[in-house]
């Protein structure tokens, strides 16, 4: 720290530009910028096939889903076979969504398990119910899932097995909301991408079939982007918290990870200013971060982020400013 604080100003500011573009780096990861090839495949047999990460949805939300949330009576069949190592964590094979935070109903698959989530009325925990089931995909080939929905009842079936038998409300699904629309391989925040192939997508709802495997029945663009009115920014800090121990340390690092950036900021500045100056430079770094992530799919900026960077930023300063008084007496 006393070679920074020996440097002439042009290089300080050198160092400092330098640390800057270090933390975009970091903070743009991974770099993907809209337009998204999308890995989806609709072939000659009828299945979707996704090779790499893409999405398949309808063009306007299911013309079954008022009658569902009516009568609160669904099933779904899926027939997939999934790749041996999924890319990404809690991966969508089939969704019912706005967005990525807005979900009526997703069948996913987290390393080897089947992960259900159901947007229902007597959820306690953020007004789903997430149920994991172990080992659904360990062993390799089609397997087939089955989601049965009714008023009191909801149940899931893997390859012939029963593997949840979850009592419900009378009426469980009058919270679903009429307007999202149906993607299988992904969600619309496109942040979870699926690969294997799906060779049967039946929904059933009372009277009607429909089959989601047909030609022409969903969209696949060669390329697509994320609508900005479907991006999402997590307004209200310190709320969420459903992925546990992965969230806490994501807070951690978001903590920890400015103080280099305070610490540096205080040692390069030609002269020392308050920890309240400094702490301010280092949240419209880190405003400048959550902004620009705004326009990248894969992230969601947040404003639990944008105060923990600033809170560890001032940290930092403050320690930086010790050190620089600390070298300036020898």
């Amino acid at each position: 720290m006393a070679v920074l604080n020996q440097l002439k100003g042009g290089r300080r500011w050198l160092v400092m530009v330098a640390v800057s573009l270090l933390y975009w780096a970091f903070g743009f990861y991974p770099y993907q910028l809209p337009p998204y090839h999308n890995g989806a495949v609709h072939t000659a047999n009828n299945t979707l096939r996704f090779d790499a990460p893409g999405i398949a949805y309808t063009r306007e939300p299911p013309a079954w889903l008022p009658t569902v949330i009516g009568s609160s009576l669904l099933r779904v069949i899926l027939e997939v076979r999934s790749e041996t190592h999924q890319k990404h964590r809690w991966a969508r094979i089939l969704n019912l969504s706005r967005d990525s935070h807005h979900t009526n109903l997703s069948i996913g698959q987290n390393g080897s398990d089947l992960v259900v989530n159901v947007l229902s009325t007597e959820a306690r925990h953020a007004g789903k119910i997430r149920t994991v089931i172990k080992e659904v995909f360990a062993q390799p080939g089609w397997h087939r899932i089955e989601l049965n929905i009714l008023p009191r009842l909801l149940t899931v079936t893997a390859d012939g097995r029963e593997v949840l038998h979850q009592r419900l409300a009378i009426d469980p699904l009058s919270k679903w909301s009429p307007d999202y629309r149906l993607a299988f391989g992904n969600e619309f925040g496109f942040k979870r991408p699926w690969l294997g192939e799906i060779r049967k997508a039946i929904i059933f709802v009372p009277g009607e079939r429909y089959d989601y495997t047909l030609p022409d029945v969903l969209e696949i663009p060669a390329s697509y982007r994320l609508p900005l009115a479907n991006r999402y920014v997590r307004w209200i800090p310190f709320t969420d918290y459903r992925n546990g121990i992965s969230t806490v340390a994501d807070n951690m690092l978001n903590l920890f990870g400015f103080i280099p950036f305070g610490i540096i900021l205080a040692m390069t500045l030609h002269k020392p200013r308050s920890v309240w100056a400094l702490g301010a430079i280092c949240g419209a770094m880190s405003l400048s971060i959550e902004a620009g992530q705004l326009f990248l799919a894969p992230r969601t900026p947040s404003m639990e982020d944008l105060l923990l960077n600033t809170l560890g930023g001032a940290l930092g300063a403050w320690l930086g400013l010790k050190l620089r008084a600390r070298s300036s007496h020898g």
